[in-house]
């Protein structure tokens, strides 16, 4: 029985609410497997974040460093990400169903040759997830086979994890990649800058 690995999405050097969702089940799932849970942290000089996210209750926090995960590349991240799992022996990666998880995690799943279950919304003592189907009106208890499993989160389905008396111990690896085989580049990010309440960080909506 493997490991559980949980991605840290990060943005402007912070954690939003929706990852700590994501550590918060990912804990849960590993206690429920009688596993670790191993947190990461993909990009360059991460040493702040890595150790912000070593508070919240973690085994292990991996920081998963290299120039070309400065910023979000889809196919460097999951080849970075599927190298670093085949590495630690990982059963279980975890990510928030966030624009960034559904577009990674099925790369990652894909490159994994692995099954991957999406927008899950509860964990099953014996491995298996409950996901919405036809638009929320029906729930699927879905058992996956494989080595490594894949699921991203419903942000909303789970509670936020909080930070705990001790911290988790940090490792700095180097990202196994192939810049030769990338075929995207960073080109420039535009933000929409915005004063209005972001409703995946509240803790009450009305």
């Amino acid at each position: 029985m493997g490991d559980v690995l949980v991605l840290a999405e990060y943005t402007h050097g912070h954690f939003p609410k929706s990852t700590l969702v994501a550590v918060s089940a990912a804990i849960d799932l590993a206690r429920k497997r009688g596993a670790k849970t191993v947190g990461v942290v993909a990009g360059e000089k991460v040493d702040e974040l890595t150790a912000e996210l070593a508070k919240y209750g973690l085994d292990k926090v991996v920081a998963l460093e290299h120039p070309a995960l400065a910023h979000y590349l889809a196919d460097a991240h999951a080849q970075a990400l599927a190298a670093l799992v085949k590495k630690l022996g990982i059963e279980y990666v975890v990510a928030t169903a966030t624009a960034l998880g559904k577009d990674l995690m099925p790369r990652l799943a894909a490159r994994l040759d692995a099954p991957m279950a999406s927008e899950i919304v509860a964990l099953g003592d014996d491995g298996s997830v409950v996901r919405p189907m036809y638009a929320g009106n029906a729930l699927a208890t879905v058992a996956m086979d494989g080595p490594v499993k894949v699921i991203s989160l419903r942000a909303t389905a789970f509670d936020a994890a909080k930070p705990s008396g001790s911290g988790a111990a940090v490792e700095k690896v180097a990202a196994e990649l192939d810049p030769a085989s990338l075929k995207m580049q960073f080109v420039s990010f535009s933000e929409t800058k915005s004063d209005s309440t972001q409703l995946t960080e509240e803790r009450i909506v009305v």
